[in-house]
């Protein structure tokens, strides 16, 4: 069977529409998503709303020492509790019974419009019956903490008024620290802050895209390549076949090539043998001439009878050597097609060498090629995973900006309600152990609007 051309079958293996722009195009990384304005440009918008200054005041009541005894007459220890008023909003701790060093550990927040100068801090000795008694008050210089940054211990020394004068006595420890808000410069950049989640998540979406046209021009690759090895091996099977056959044909060829000398050798020796008998003949007949009588010129007439038939015989054995010598043509040519099936044989080889050397150098391409699609793919995991840490931060950063909002929010709400409470309530008066109004009685420091 002749091989296919070497064009013929570069066209099988590797078609034409099949090149490196086809199974290899090129995936672009998402262009960045920024938001429409910056954040200098939102403050300058909101330039006037942004003046809007709030402070804040963390703290916490952490104990009291070395009270005095205002329930000593009753042969009992003071039952303390702290109140700390900023401007008009107070809060208080919880009561500790029967103790002069009280561990409070309460928490407080207090927002005002204006920065406080001073904050007070009293401490009352609850009382089931009658009015509470002031244990010790004293005032805590707010400029020097708002100066400095973060959070401070502090100690307030208490006084309280006996005999017409001011006895020191006791402290309270508090820690405080306090900041300066601008809730809308706050409010601004928790807006620009959203918008650039909202634009690192649509960064996001285009880039999971892009990694999923990635994966699925691998997944067309590879599916590629899947078939062009088939292909290959389905060549290689049919090649083998082919060697298989021509090794198949030059069996039978050799062994009826090896039948046909034998059969010539075995014609050589029949005609040897009839050479020596003739040559035996004209010995005898030559002998004989010397002897002509009756029976000798009988046997004279019988060897030339032999001779004749050897003659014949000669003649039959001359067409078998020319039937042999065509024979002998014959097994040559077979030879000569058997020796230009051989180089057949080798071309094919050395056509399959060299596919097979165009199929390796192939395939280094598609390697180094999906070498660096995964290069790429790493490279935008690594990319995404530094987004998504950003998007973390950001948003735990907006949450947290979001509580501080929420809490000047409820400190404007509290003013509002305390203006408005003001504006219809009656004259009140503020006594020294507590509040009372003139249509509600007397109400304990405890009951005031935190």
């Amino acid at each position: 069977r002749p091989s296919p051309p070497r064009t013929s079958f570069y066209s099988r293996t590797m078609p034409n529409d099949l090149s490196s722009k086809h199974l290899f195009r090129s995936i672009s990384r998402p262009s960045p998503v920024l938001p429409d304005s910056t954040l200098d440009e939102d403050l300058m918008n909101s330039a006037d709303d942004a003046t809007l200054v709030l402070s804040m005041i963390n703290m916490v009541v952490v104990k009291a020492t070395d009270l005095p005894n205002v329930d000593a007459k009753f042969v009992d220890l003071s039952d303390p509790y702290c109140v700390v008023t900023v401007g008009e909003i107070s809060n208080r701790t919880a009561t500790v019974n029967n103790n002069l060093d009280p561990v409070w550990n309460d928490k407080m927040t207090f927002f005002v419009s204006k920065q406080p100068a001073t904050v007070t801090v009293a401490v009352w000795d609850a009382d089931e019956m009658g009015k509470d008694d002031l244990c010790g008050e004293g005032e805590l210089i707010m400029a020097p903490l708002f100066a400095q940054s973060g959070s401070r211990e502090v100690e307030v020394p208490l006084s309280r008024p006996k005999d017409g004068t001011l006895k020191q006595k006791g402290s309270v420890t508090i820690n405080i620290s306090c900041r300066t808000l601008r809730p809308v410069e706050t409010e601004i950049r928790l807006g620009h802050a959203q918008k650039q989640i909202d634009c690192l998540g649509r960064e996001k979406d285009a880039t999971v895209a892009a990694l999923d046209e990635s994966e699925e021009l691998r997944k067309e690759v590879i599916g590629e390549l899947n078939a062009k090895d088939r292909e290959v091996l389905a060549k290689a099977a049919e090649l083998e076949e082919a060697v298989a056959s021509h090794s198949r044909d030059l069996t039978h060829k050799e062994k009826a090539l090896l039948d046909l000398a034998q059969d010539v050798e075995a014609k050589v020796q029949e005609k040897e043998e009839a050479e020596v008998a003739r040559r035996e003949a004209e010995a005898q007949r030559e002998a004989a001439e010397t002897k002509l009588t009756d029976a000798e010129k009988k046997i004279l007439a019988s060897a030339d009878l032999l001779e004749e038939k050897e003659k014949i015989n000669a003649a039959a054995l001359t067409a078998k050597e020319k039937q042999v010598m065509s024979i002998a043509a014959q097994l040559e040519a077979k030879e000569q097609a058997s020796r230009a099936a051989e180089e057949r044989l080798t071309q094919v080889e050395a056509l399959k060498s060299e596919v097979e050397n165009e199929l390796t150098s192939k395939e280094k391409v598609i390697q180094n090629q999906a070498q660096q699609s995964e290069e790429r793919a790493k490279e935008t995991t690594e990319v995404l995973r530094r987004k998504d840490a950003e998007i973390l931060e950001q948003a735990a950063e907006v949450a947290r900006l979001q509580k501080e909002l929420q809490g000047v929010r409820e400190a404007q709400r509290i003013q509002e309600l305390r203006a408005a409470a003001a504006a219809t309530s009656v004259e009140t008066r503020v006594p020294e152990t507590g509040i009372e109004t003139e249509e509600k009685g007397k109400v304990c420091p405890s009951c005031t609007v935190m």
